[in-house]
Order: C-alpha cells, then structure tokens, then sequence
C-alpha cells in the first residue's frame, strides 16, 4: 500500500521557512554559529586557539578518550548467514587485517577519535576515505580529516545517486579553481558528522562556540592584567633622589646604576645620591585576577564534562569525593552518550558502504563500544537472601541454577560429605581385611613354631 503525499512531503521544509533568505546564500547553507559567522569571520580554523589554552585541550581530550579507550564490538543485523558474513568483513576491514600492498593502513580509534573531536570543537568533522580491494574484499586504505573551510552544503539541485549528501544536503568541497560554490565529492569518499545540529541545517555548533569566549577572550585578557598586576604589587619601586644642580648626563647615569641595582640587587652610589622604594598601596590582598581565571576554569569544565572535580579539587574538598564524581553518571554516562551518537551516525553509514561494496544483499550491521558497567546486574546479597528464605520453606534451588548465577566456584557441602564418607567407609574396610589376613598369617606361624617346638623336646 503506497502512502499518500501528506505523509512523505516536508510540511516545514528549509525552502518555505519566511526566514530562509537568512541563511541561503545562493543555494549554501550558512552555518547557525553565531560565534563562527561574526566574531571569527567564518573562519572555523580560529576555534583552534581555544587548544592552546592547557585547560580546555585537557577537557576536550579527556572527553575524546573516555570514548576511544573502549573495547568495540560488531554485532551483525540479524542471524542470517548473509548478515554474519557482512559482519565479520566489516570488523575485519575496521581492524585493519584486510590489507593490500598500498602503505596505508586504516586507524579505528583514530577515525573514531576524528570523529568525536572535531564536531565536538566545531560543531562539524569531514573525513576523506580512500578505498582498495585486496582480493575479493574491498578495505579501506586510509580515512584523513580534512578542515572545515574546504567544505560547503548546497540544497539539491537535482537528483543524483553518484555524489555525496548530508542529511539530504550536496556535500561540496572548494578549491582554488572553484573557491565559492565548489564542486560535488563522489559518494563513499567524505564521511561527516555534526554535533549540537539546529532543525534541518547540516551546520552543527560545537563546544568552540562559548569556549573561545572563555579560553581565548577572557581569559587571555585576565592573564595579561594579571602579570601586571602581579609586575605591579610583586616588588616595590625604586625612587632616586639627587641633588639640584645634577646635569643630565649625572641623572643619566644615576638611572643605569638604579637599573643595575633592581636586575643584580646591589649597588653603589654617587656621594649626595640617595633611593628610597615606594611602594603601591593594595586595596585588597586578594588576587581577583586569580579568582577570575578559576572562574574560567570552572566553567569550562561544567559545558564539557558536566563537573569540575575531575580534573581539579577545591578547598576543602578530599580526593574521594573526586574519585566518587568521576565514576558515577557524569562521566560514564557522557561517555555513552558520545559513542551512541557515533555509532548511530557516521559508524552506522560507514558500516553500510563497507556492506555495499563486498556484501551486497546483506544488512549493515551496527557498531558499538563496550560499556561493561552500565549492564544490568543483579544484586547478589539480595538473591542469597532470597534464596535461603525460599529454601527454608522447602524450595531448593537447583544446581544448574547455582552455576549460572554464582559461578562455578562452588561445591554442594552435602554431596562432598557424602563422598568423603564413602571414601572413608571403603579405605577403613581395606584396613579390616588386612589386619584379618595379617592375624591368619601370625596364627599359622605359630602353630608351626609350637609344633617345631613338640618335636625338638620329644627327640630329647
């Protein structure tokens, strides 16, 4: 049964938003960053200042790695044995075993971590692949980030199957030849992903768009006025006081020797010359500027890891509750939610070309990192508990159960008595016959000796 138009059409589409012409520039679409657009030009290249600030780099690269240490895993569509195939091709071609004579060599975890960091910094990631065939499989060679100021999304003009898209947007990359409009990029060889996506723009808005704000302009700023301050208050400074009837060439000299006092701290002076220090008057002993930049910090860390404990501990606070802050959902969970939105985009697309190419007919299987400590698992004290009451009124629990539950650590104590009873039972019976036949032996040796005996006193 075929669906009518009112259920496949776009009702709201880009075309017919009355505030379209705000962002389409000739068929582009322009990015929502406002950050971006008007404060940088454009320019996506100047969110990398926000790195060189050691603290934001440290946020940005403990989220990255909380997501690229993990364990992953392929788990194929279905139990079909098309399914299977085109799932253990696919781990194959991601572990890069499937390998032809070209140098390249595919890095997952660096392909995953392109992934994460760059949309997380700049709210998009572009990602060339160059495909070979090794044999009957076709592999990925190698996949390169490539930056955001070569790429541009145009509404479809046409339909074409042969070229790359974006969430139904013409992926265009631009080159001296074409540097506004670009050219289309053929399908399977420019992976994307957005993070902090608005509506239907492709154009993400990543972390960059307050960081820069926080790292670059205020901070930055209340670093200067800092080493003022401390150039300032740090030292008090030197005055030199002289005579009326010093000539200029005197003062001259009195200053070099002031100069060579504050750098070698000594000196001589001229006879009638004298210096004195003088020093600025604190309103207060309180580095504000130092309060300012914590400030930063802080709020740094609350937009990128939710908490701030992870990476610093404020007065007064121990190293457990650090520790309590970092295992529990804020970091876990953060985790979770960056390798799900992977895996459930780009990895989901990537897994169905690499099924494309050297399985067809199959469905892509999914992607997936491993998050052991989020499984459900059962209370083990709560089921002993359970367990004991249920067997005091009359139901035991069997010992297959025993074994799938709690492991195979354990013995039934029961059954282990009865058997050393029996071992025991059947060593103390080979005991009894023993001592029996060993008795018999004395008796008969007796006898004999009574009857060597009877014989040798008869003879006498």
């Amino acid at each position: 049964m075929a669906l009518s138009a009112k259920l496949t059409d776009d009702i709201a589409s880009a075309e017919s938003d009355p505030r379209y012409y705000l962002f389409n520039l000739g068929g582009m679409i322009a990015t929502p960053d406002d950050t971006l657009m008007y404060q940088l030009g454009g320019n996506a290249d100047e969110y990398d200042l926000v790195l060189k600030d050691a603290h934001a780099k440290a946020l940005l690269e403990t989220r990255d790695r909380n997501v690229t240490c993990r364990e992953w895993k392929v788990e194929p569509a279905s139990q079909d044995k098309l399914d299977k195939k085109a799932a253990d091709i696919v781990k194959d071609v991601l572990n890069a075993s499937v390998r032809g004579t070209s140098s390249g060599v595919f890095d997952f975890d660096q392909f995953c971590s392109d992934l994460n960091s760059y949309p997380l910094l700049k709210g998009n990631a572009f990602i060339e692949l160059k495909w070979n065939i090794d044999g009957k499989t076709t592999y990925i060679e190698s996949a390169t980030p490539k930056p955001n100021h070569r790429f541009k999304f145009r509404l479809p003009s046409e339909t074409k199957e042969d070229i790359g898209y974006y969430l139904g947007y013409e992926i265009r990359v631009l080159s001296q030849g074409n540097m506004f409009e670009g050219t289309t990029v053929p399908a399977k060889r420019i992976i994307c992903h957005s993070y902090g996506r608005r509506n239907d723009n492709p154009w993400g808005i990543g972390l960059g768009r307050v960081l820069y704000w926080l790292a670059v302009v205020f901070k930055k700023e209340l670093i200067k006025q800092r080493l003022i301050y401390l150039d300032k208050y740090a030292q008090p400074t030197l005055i030199g006081k002289g005579s009326e009837k010093s000539t200029l060439a005197q003062r001259e000299e009195f200053n070099r020797i002031l100069s060579s006092i504050v750098k070698g701290g000594y000196g001589t002076l001229p006879p009638g010359w004298e210096a004195n220090f003088l020093e600025a008057q604190r309103s207060s002993t309180t580095d504000v500027y130092q309060g300012a930049i914590d400030w930063c910090n802080s709020e740094m860390s609350k937009m990128v890891l939710g908490e701030t404990l992870s990476l610093e501990l404020p007065q007064g606070a121990g190293s457990r509750a650090a520790a309590q802050t970092h295992q529990d959902g804020s970091t876990i969970y953060l985790a979770k939610y960056d390798s799900d939105r992977i895996s459930t985009a780009p990895l989901r697309e990537l897994s169905g070309w690499i099924t494309e190419l050297n399985v067809p007919g199959a469905k892509p299987p999914m992607i997936w990192r491993n998050f052991p400590e989020l499984q459900d698992s059962e209370d083990l004290n709560a089921r002993v508990s359970r367990d004991s009451q249920l067997n005091q009124i009359g139901y035991k629990i069997k010992a297959e159960a025993i074994k799938e539950i709690y492991g195979d650590f354990y013995e039934d104590s029961a059954a282990l008595e009865a058997e050393m009873a029996k071992q025991q039972q059947e060593s103390g019976a080979f005991d009894v016959g023993f001592a029996e036949e060993k008795l018999d032996y004395e008796l008969r040796k007796f006898k004999a000796f009574q009857k060597r005996l009877a014989k040798i006193t008869k003879n006498k």
